[in-house]
């Protein structure tokens, strides 16, 4: 609070206490006698002039004081207004050098971001011209390779197909050759086998070769296979009875060589 209204303050509450003694004063002089209530009486009347006097004082100076009260609240009005007015100069021109420096700030940030934005372009198509380049390498090294590899298995492959053409060629040539020998063979067979006592020997040479190989010991030359007839059969093979261990029951066997199915075999080969 400010002191001008303190010592209005003050000067109120000690005019109420003033009125306040003068009423009790001059209550208890009613109480005492006329001598001395004149007295107090006449006292009392100065005193209360002093008071009007006082008040009078009191009043001149709660008007001063209203007086300065009021120059110092215009003052401290115009003062406030004024110090108001340069705050506000300096907020606007804060607010104008805020705005001066964002806009400045913005056109760097974008000068910036421009320069980056160029400075990454030229990057990657430097990092995709060299990713080109590799790539172009990587693919003529791949193509040589394949190539080499491809000739590799090529010439691999046409000489293994070589290699077994020229010994199909000579498998050709040896069966050229041993179908030659067959066909001599085969004629000097047709031969010989025109002769039917030759042809008889050369199948009972192999009807005993093929009973020698299969059932060997199992077999007799030149049986008669029935006691009442004078035949003789050329092998006959022994099956042991199953009614007697003993005896034997044997199983004739002719041989023969059909020479017109041989040569229709000859044929068709």
């Amino acid at each position: 609070m400010d002191l001008p209204i303190i010592l209005v303050i003050l000067c109120s509450l000690i005019f109420i206490l003033l009125i306040i003694c003068i009423a009790l004063l001059f209550i208890v002089l009613k109480k005492n006698d006329n001598k001395d209530s004149q007295l107090v009486l006449k006292q009392v009347e100065s005193l209360t002039k002093e008071i009007s006097m006082l008040k009078a004082q009191v009043s001149q100076g709660n008007a001063d004081i209203a007086a300065v009260i009021r120059d110092e609240f215009s003052k401290s009005r115009m003062e406030s207004a004024a110090a108001q007015s340069e705050q506000r100069k300096e907020v606007a021109g804060a607010i104008t050098e805020m705005s001066t420096r964002l806009e400045k700030m913005t056109k760097d940030s974008f000068s910036f971001n421009m320069r980056m934005q160029e400075m990454i372009s030229q990057k990657l198509d430097e990092i995709n011209k060299r990713n080109e380049a590799k790539l172009e390498q990587m693919r003529l090294t791949v193509d040589e390779k394949l190539n080499e590899t491809l000739s590799k298995r090529l010439d691999t492959s046409f000489k293994t197909v070589s290699e077994q053409l020229e010994n199909l060629y000579k498998s050709l040539g040896e069966m050229k050759i041993l179908s030659n020998g067959v066909t001599e063979h085969v004629s000097s067979l047709s031969r010989i086998l025109t002769n039917v006592k030759a042809r008889g020997t050369w199948a009972e040479v192999q009807l005993e070769g093929l009973l020698d190989q299969t059932i060997p010991g199992m077999y007799d030359k030149n049986v008669k296979t029935n006691p009442n007839s004078r035949n003789i059969v050329e092998f006959a093979v022994r099956i042991p009875s199953s009614d007697d261990k003993n005896t034997v029951t044997y199983l004739p066997i002719d041989s023969k060589f059909p020479i017109e199915s041989y040569i229709r075999l000859c044929d068709a080969a």
